[in-house]
């Protein structure tokens, strides 16, 4: 039998010859080692296999002499880890110091009210809380004084410390500061 002129034969060994070739080079190409090709006159690539799954190009650029091989890993190359982004966390709330002549204001106002709120026992001393006057110490202190009177006595100054964070508010009096407004 005949395959266009050819000799069955002839055909089956030619078949079974490049079978083997093309066996024998994905054998190779599985197995490689780097390798060069030229890409152009006086250029190559060279590439490398190392599980013989897929090429790593290892080096393009002008012809190198066939005994050397560029640099090649033993192994294949550790991960570079990349720590995840970190999540936005929102910067806390600043406090907010109203300013000092409000918030003068403010302590006379909430230290006439506790004095005059019948809850406290403090009404049968007939307080009465004029002006006051703050200094900033700190970044929520202050210090001051507050011109006080009892029904119609002297007026004294009296020191008067205060803390303000946010939207809380507190002021201390000394112990025995109001002594003399009863005198």
């Amino acid at each position: 039998m005949k395959l266009r002129g050819v000799p069955l034969i002839t055909a089956s060994i030619g078949v079974i010859l490049m079978s083997a070739t093309a066996l024998g080079l994905s054998i190779a190409v599985a197995d490689a080692r780097p390798f060069c090709y030229e890409t152009g006159p006086g250029f190559q690539k060279c590439l490398d296999s190392p599980r013989g799954d897929y090429f790593n190009p290892i080096y393009a650029g002008p012809k190198i002499p066939e005994s050397y091989i560029p640099w090649v890993p033993d192994t294949a190359p550790s991960p570079i880890y990349v720590p995840p982004a970190p999540s936005y966390i929102p910067p806390a709330p600043v406090a907010t110091v109203p300013d000092t002549g409000v918030l003068e204001n403010l302590v006379q106002n909430d230290m006439q009210g506790f004095f005059d709120n019948p809850a406290n026992g403090k009404t049968q001393y007939a307080l009465h809380f004029e002006r006051v006057f703050l200094t900033k110490t700190g970044d929520t202190t202050y210090e001051g004084t507050v011109a006080a009177s009892t029904g119609g006595g002297p007026e004294r100054i009296i020191p008067v410390h205060v803390t303000v964070d946010g939207d809380n508010l507190a002021w201390n009096l000394d112990p025995g500061v109001l002594v003399p407004l009863f005198q």
